[in-house]
């Protein structure tokens, strides 16, 4: 990530702020009777010392990437929603494997310029044994911003997207059809990338992750729950 650098506001303003304030000084020494010049020359040099402390300081955390690290980590991630349910709200039936077994509509924003390709993935950490894939779709063009309801279970779509195997063994989506009991977590991960994937469709989930490994620009989440 480039450094942040300061503007040619900011450097004129803390410019004009040293002149006043030497400009205060001469005024003062001026005018102020000779028994209190002393002390008006060390006020002065005191505030102008500050100025020269601060000033300083103020340019290198504004130059310095780290001071706007947390806010650019905001910055760069994608915002995933879907018009079906709020995140971390319940999955709507027709979206599980009770249910019709449809994919939910998806939409995303705030996608990186230089983004070459998106990947997404349905996942759920709450499985017995280890985390389950529900879902991988990989080279999704970078100018698409949605899924609609109900992407087609097959290999490769007419948009060039390809879709990968989940651990049902099948190709495309198959929504949540938890165990009895607990609720389950269903987290929706849509990526970008600098590449399109070098990945076969129908590929696994390992094959997947070690396609992104390095790729990665950004990425967003939306988590629905379910639970029978």
């Amino acid at each position: 990530m480039p450094a942040c650098r300061p503007s040619n506001h900011l450097k004129t303003r803390l410019f004009l702020l040293s002149f006043r304030l030497a400009c205060s000084l001469v005024r003062m020494l001026c005018y102020a009777p000779y028994s209190t010049r002393y002390t008006v020359i060390f006020k002065q040099i005191m505030r102008l010392n500050r100025l020269a402390i601060l000033g300083p300081a103020i340019l290198i955390l504004l130059m310095h990437p780290a001071a706007w690290a947390q806010d650019s980590q905001k910055d760069k991630s994608i915002v995933v929603t879907s018009s079906a349910f709020k995140d971390t709200a319940t999955i709507p039936r027709q979206y599980t494997g009770d249910g019709k077994d449809l994919s939910p509509p998806l939409q995303w924003s705030n996608l990186p310029p230089e983004t070459k390709s998106l990947a997404l993935t349905c996942e759920d950490p709450d499985a017995p044994r280890s985390t389950w894939f529900h879902w991988i779709i990989f080279n999704i063009p970078p100018t698409t911003r949605q899924l609609k309801e109900g992407v087609a279970k097959t290999a490769i779509l007419p948009d060039g997207s390809a879709q990968g195997s989940n651990d049902f063994g099948k190709v495309g989506y198959n929504g949540p059809s938890p165990p009895p009991g607990s609720v389950h977590h269903y987290l929706f991960k849509l990526v970008s990338l600098d590449t399109k994937l070098d990945i076969k469709p129908g590929c696994d989930k390992s094959d997947y992750y070690k396609s992104i490994k390095g790729h990665t620009l950004s990425s967003g989440q939306l988590t629905g729950q379910y639970s029978r």
